[in-house]
């Protein structure tokens, strides 16, 4: 069989003609695989960067109390060590202003405990007393870096805005990336007993960062992680009841994200009409050899290579172009994917798309089901041509020498 394919490939691409052809049918091929693979890809790399983002800054679920400030007593700690929970970080987040010369910002101000918040959520925040970290958007906006001082302005008090604002002044102590451009401009950070001071809350915070015990050891991108987190969530609901509210990380983009998967369905449905069209390409091709070498294909059979014998070579020929046009898709999937993180030209506006850049990912599930798509349609569709090559000795005889 392979001396067979061999003699078949030398006279399929033997004359430019029919090497032009054979070429210009791997690329489009190949081009329309790495279509529907960079668009399933970009809307993964979305979803997946945004969640990178918000996780980035945040914990696998985030508790609040309906009443406002609570107390991180004994009992909570008890339910926490009950219930697969993790890492915890007692946190306060509120609202301010951030003054740098005549320019006021809104920015969610977030009182932390460094070691706890660092441990759950992976970042490496380290700043004083006196200082405040806050994100690259807003340090350029404000035209801020690293020891210029800047002022917050403060609600003074728990319930309300009512009384005078408290005015404090900081140190800027860290610039940090985000990943998502709404939380580098309006995300900034304080020592938590400084906020508690400032808002004259004692030892209450308003919210509590919680990781699920087994985080550490599952991947964000994984389908168990996120049923782990969502199984914590429930347990959590139940035993607390409904004095809190908890919410997962995504839950600020749980809307986004669910219409970006919606459409990465509806996308490659209809992208799976541009493989069939370059596969009637493929057609094409089988069609015009069978025509074009028609000769030399009936010498061939006339020397003893039966009819099915050639089909099977013919499927194995389909099967190369498949093939040499999955790897042909994978290496313009890296160009295109290169292109994205390098070329301004296609930096995104983050105040609308949320991020700066966009990013193709893909696992082997999405390769697995784009090429097994593309070599049944492709099966499907060359069987019509190689229904041609069905033909008896005798009906070839009468062609060639009538």
């Amino acid at each position: 069989m392979f001396n067979i394919l061999k003699s078949i490939g030398k006279l399929i691409y033997k004359d430019k003609v029919s090497l032009k052809f054979a070429l210009g049918v791997l690329f489009g091929l190949g081009f329309s695989i790495a279509v529907i693979l960079c668009t399933i890809g970009i809307m993964d790399g979305f979803s997946i960067t945004l969640k990178r983002g918000l996780k980035k800054s945040s914990a696998d679920i985030i508790l609040f109390s309906h009443t406002g400030f609570f107390k991180y007593d004994q009992n909570l700690k008890n339910i926490f060590s009950s219930l697969n929970v993790g890492e915890t970080g007692p946190a306060i987040k509120t609202q301010g202003f951030l003054t740098a010369g005549e320019v006021a910002k809104g920015v969610e101000v977030n009182g932390i405990e460094l070691e706890s918040f660092n441990k759950t959520t992976g970042m490496h925040l380290n700043i004083a007393r006196d200082e405040i970290a806050i994100g690259t958007v807003l340090a350029k906006q404000l035209n801020l870096k690293s020891g210029d001082l800047l002022s917050l302005a403060l609600p003074k008090g728990n319930q309300s805005f009512s009384s005078l604002p408290l005015i404090k002044e900081f140190k800027v102590g860290e610039i940090i990336d985000h990943g998502i451009y709404q939380k580098n401009l309006r995300l900034v950070y304080l020592q938590l007993p400084i906020l508690q001071t400032l808002l004259g809350v004692d030892d209450s915070i308003n919210l509590i960062y919680l990781n699920h015990a087994k985080s550490k050891n599952s991947s964000l991108e994984s389908p168990i992680y996120a049923k782990r987190v969502k199984n914590l969530r429930i347990l959590l609901h139940r035993e607390l009841g409904e004095e809190y509210r908890i919410r997962p990380y995504w839950a600020e983009f749980a809307s986004l994200l669910e219409v970006v998967e919606i459409e990465k369905l509806i996308i490659g449905l209809i992208l799976q009409m541009v493989v069939v069209i370059s596969i009637f390409n493929v057609l094409a091709f089988v069609i015009f050899i069978n025509e074009k070498k028609a000769k030399e294909l009936f010498l061939y059979k006339a020397l003893g290579l039966s009819q099915k014998r050639l089909i099977k070579v013919w499927f194995w020929v389909i099967l190369s172009i498949w093939a040499a046009g999955s790897l042909l898709s994978i290496l313009l999937v890296k160009i295109f994917n290169y292109m994205l993180q390098s070329f301004s030209l296609f930096l995104l506006p983050g105040d609308i798309y949320h991020l700066g850049r966009l990013n193709i990912i893909l696992g082997y599930t999405e390769y697995t089901l784009v090429f097994g798509l593309t070599l049944a349609w492709l099966f499907i569709v060359s069987w019509l041509a190689i229904i041609r090559l069905k033909k008896s000795l005798l009906a070839n005889l009468r062609r060639e020498f009538s």
